[in-house]
């Protein structure tokens, strides 16, 4: 594979993708506007044979269904699905079929919802599960008993989202798997987040987050910045070849 210039990795919600609560910090009033800034330097970034990576907890589908934004690659459910800028599949990694037996034995509220996750066109593979609770005791109640059945490093929870995926892989295994199969030649990697399924990954790279950022990101002591735009300009400053 051809040389590129810098690898720029993303997370998708909150960092990529607004709320409108997070929005306020950046153009309370236009927000489509800034969503079409961000596209345009995505492509500008691209274009300048530099990497852009996705690398989100959603699933696949969910994604899809929402995102706007270009990418030469894209990582899903937490790192465990592997997708170029075409959407083909490059690697999934499965759940292990023991936690998986473990959690259809797990006892549920009736108002809890319950999803299973496949990579795109291998429905037989679940590489991801999920549960949307919307009670908070019930919520902190599940997370304590998932992990005792669970490596806690596979289970992510935000409520009122709980997700677990293979306890071999998080984001930032997933990116430097992807950097190895797929040849990726760059000067740097940069990478940007907000939760706690970003930690791994900020820590281990130069990275930025945002003031609303959780707590165990805010204790990695890395710049933080009010909007994306603002990131790229410093990687754009400080780092040209």
């Amino acid at each position: 594979m051809d040389d590129k210039n810098k690898i720029i990795v993303l997370d998708f919600d909150n960092t990529l993708r607004l709320s409108e609560d997070k929005s306020r910090y950046i153009f309370p009033d236009n927000l489509k506007s800034y969503e079409v800034k961000i596209k345009s330097k995505l492509l500008d970034l691209i274009n300048s044979n530099n990497y852009v990576i996705i690398n989100t907890g959603r699933s696949f589908d969910s994604f899809k269904k929402i995102n706007i934004f270009p990418y030469t690659f894209l990582i899903c459910n937490n790192g465990s699905e592997y997708y170029d800028a075409c959407d083909n599949l490059l690697k999934y990694i499965p759940l292990i079929q023991s936690d998986l037996k473990k959690f259809l034995s797990f006892k549920f509220d009736k108002s809890t919802t319950v999803r299973m996750y496949s990579p795109k066109n291998i429905s037989n593979a679940i590489t991801g599960l999920s549960l949307i609770i919307e009670n908070h005791n019930v919520f902190e109640n599940t997370v304590k008993n998932l992990k005792n059945l669970f490596t806690f490093s596979s289970v992510f929870y935000s409520y009122p989202k709980i997700r677990i995926v293979n306890t071999t892989t998080n984001k930032k295994k997933a990116l430097d798997d992807l950097i190895i199969i797929k040849a990726i030649n760059a000067t740097s990697v940069f990478t940007v987040g907000d939760d706690d399924n970003d930690y791994e990954m900020l820590k281990c790279y130069t990275s930025y987050t945002f003031p609303w950022c959780t707590k165990k990101i805010e204790s990695l002591n890395i710049p933080t910045y009010n909007s994306l735009l603002e990131i790229i300009k410093d990687i754009e400053c400080r780092y040209e070849q």
